[in-house]
């Protein structure tokens, strides 16, 4: 890096390193794909124990890590080059406890704060955790990452939310303080793993991200940080290993979508403990195997409901046809056919207050019985589609009442 002359050490100098040795060191940090993730001549590490602490300590915690980076960039002279902080060997921590270290404060844009500013403002701690999340999904390959990691206010970047902003349409808030409460990254081009650190946005009610190519896991023991969550929207991404059955902690989740490929294990149960609050479930895997939990006809205020994939059996809860809310439902075998059997109640659609059904599909699945002619009564039913599911007799002639098929 050139004269290896990283600032003069002086604490009052803005961002700490500066000229081209700054201009490499970013350099180095977009080609950071290329890294290893484990430092290992200066590992400066968030400590695990943080998870337990009180947001101020935490916050205490990263500036003190980011005062050894600051420390460990700014290099007097004659120093050799071998005690510069090879990045190249850094942790995700590391590399947004840097990016924050090398901010430059942007004197020509109002919405930019200053370096005292930076270090003081009421959501630093969130700055680390979105700068964490940034380098954890590949964010300098990410389609649009406008605003990250620069001295504007976080709640100005690409995808952030924060409460008291105007297109929030679920502000309670009375805090002064404006915190993250959605993150909205769909189609972007995310890849890597969701950081433990996402679980640390408690304040976050939307996290968005389908459409993308994230793999890992979703932590069972931290799921119930996210406390405050509306949405939880993971569809058409990598992600392995079992749905958590602490999302049936998440008590004001209205749309939960999760479809990868690589699910596996079961449907949990616990998802009926959402009964005041869901309307959208969604839950796509082509590895989920077990029975369909009957916990699911809980589900007072659902309004969709889509399984797709999987290698279930058992049978179908028949209650579930009785939801008072439900306007869709997609049931859809794997690949391999699915060994599940349905029934309908016998008061199925019969002088039933719900006449908002839309869609009814069913694909896949044994159908035991014969189509209840009370569908009749769902004139507002728009598709109605039945594959590979060995329907009982015929269909009945009463399906000519729904005038809302197209």
């Amino acid at each position: 890096h050139g004269n290896n002359n990283f600032g003069n050490g002086n604490s009052n100098s803005a961002g700490g390193v500066l000229g081209q040795e700054r201009e490499d060191l970013e350099n180095a940090l977009k080609h950071w794909t290329e890294f290893f993730a484990v430092c290992e001549a200066r590992k400066v590490l968030v400590d695990e124990t943080m998870l337990s602490r009180t947001t101020r300590n935490r916050v205490i915690d990263i500036q003190s890590h980011l005062a050894l980076l600051v420390q460990a960039v700014r290099l007097g002279e004659g120093e050799e080059e071998s005690e510069i902080v090879n990045i190249r060997d850094c942790s995700y921590q590391d590399m947004a406890m840097m990016s924050m270290a090398l901010i430059e404060p942007n004197n020509n844009n109002t919405a930019a704060l200053s370096w005292s500013e930076l270090l003081f403002e009421d959501n630093y701690e969130e700055r680390y955790l979105l700068s964490v999340f940034f380098f954890s999904t590949l964010g300098y390959d990410w389609f649009n990452r406008t605003g990250w990691l620069s001295s504007e206010s976080i709640c100005t970047w690409h995808g952030v939310t924060c409460s008291g902003d105007s297109d929030d349409d679920d502000d309670d808030d009375t805090a002064v303080t404006r915190t993250v409460i959605a993150l909205r990254l769909p189609s972007n081009g995310l890849q890597g793993q969701l950081p433990q650190e996402i679980y640390w946005l408690s304040s976050l009610r939307y996290l968005s991200l389908g459409d993308n190519k994230i793999q890992g896991t979703l932590s069972s023991t931290s799921m119930h940080q996210l406390s405050q969550l509306r949405t939880l929207d993971l569809n058409l991404n990598n992600m392995s290993g079992t749905l958590p059955t602490t999302i049936g902690s998440l008590k004001r989740l209205r749309s939960l979508r999760l479809n990868s490929p690589n699910w596996n294990g079961t449907i949990p149960g616990q998802i009926g403990l959402l009964w005041r609050t869901l309307e959208r479930l969604v839950v796509e895997g082509g590895k989920l195997t077990g029975t369909i939990p009957t916990e699911l006809r809980r589900l007072s205020a659902l309004k969709t409901m889509v399984l797709d994939g999987g290698d279930y059996w058992g049978s179908f809860p028949e209650k579930i046809w009785l939801l008072p809310n439900l306007e869709e439902i997609r049931l859809l075998g794997g690949g391999g056919g699915s060994s599940v059997s349905i029934r309908f109640p016998d008061n199925a659609f019969e002088n039933s207050t719900n006449n908002n059904w839309k869609r009814i599909e069913i694909g896949s699945y044994a159908i035991s019985d014969m189509l209840p002619t009370t569908l009749g009564a769902l004139t507002d039913l728009e598709e109605l589609i039945v594959t590979k599911s060995g329907v009982v007799g015929t269909i009945p002639s009463e399906v000519g009442r729904c005038t809302g098929l197209r």
